[in-house]
């Protein structure tokens, strides 16, 4: 599980230096909608959606990606003020804005949304995830100490940018 979380954390925002991939967040090119506030109103939500519509992005491909404490305040978030209706609702076997899937991850930057059409998105594996076992290096063979490393090659593709939106105040 930490490898998995460490490879989300990265696929969201790494740096694309010091071993990293370059982060969706960090990405060029990607379409942006400010927010008024930390949360987003349904309003804006919805103006995403337009975004990835007018950028000719596949709705049923399309997914929102938000983190746990975003995903439980648009639960608590109403439509309107006394409608009753919640931001988020949960329709069929999942959560949905606007219709749309929304799938939450601690991995995901808090006061950061992305809808994306997913299709436009790669996740690049160079082989398999490769175990090190090091018994030796900085004095382990003297303690009986011995270092697991899993080394896993991985990168991002957006094959067009135009299809990612990221929002955030």
């Amino acid at each position: 599980p930490a490898i998995k979380v460490e490879i989300e954390k990265k696929l969201f925002s790494g740096s694309g230096s010091s071993d990293q991939p370059l982060g969706i967040y960090n990405t060029t090119g990607i379409a942006l909608k400010t927010f008024g506030a930390a949360l987003p109103t349904y309003a804006e939500l919805v103006d995403m959606i337009e975004l990835l519509a007018d950028a000719n992005g596949g709705l049923t491909a399309a997914r929102f990606l938000v983190h746990l404490s975003g995903m439980t305040g648009l639960l608590k978030q109403q439509v309107t003020s006394g409608d009753g209706y919640s931001t988020l609702s949960f329709v069929g076997n999942g959560y949905r804005i606007g219709g749309l899937p929304v799938f939450a991850t601690t991995a995901a930057t808090e006061g950061k949304v992305l809808l994306a059409d997913m299709n436009a998105i790669t996740l690049l594996f160079y082989g398999p995830p490769q175990l090190i076992v090091d018994p030796f290096s900085n004095g382990k063979s003297t303690t009986g100490q011995t270092e697991l490393i899993v080394q896993n090659y991985v990168d991002s593709l957006i094959r067009d940018r135009s299809l990612v939106v990221v929002g955030s105040a």
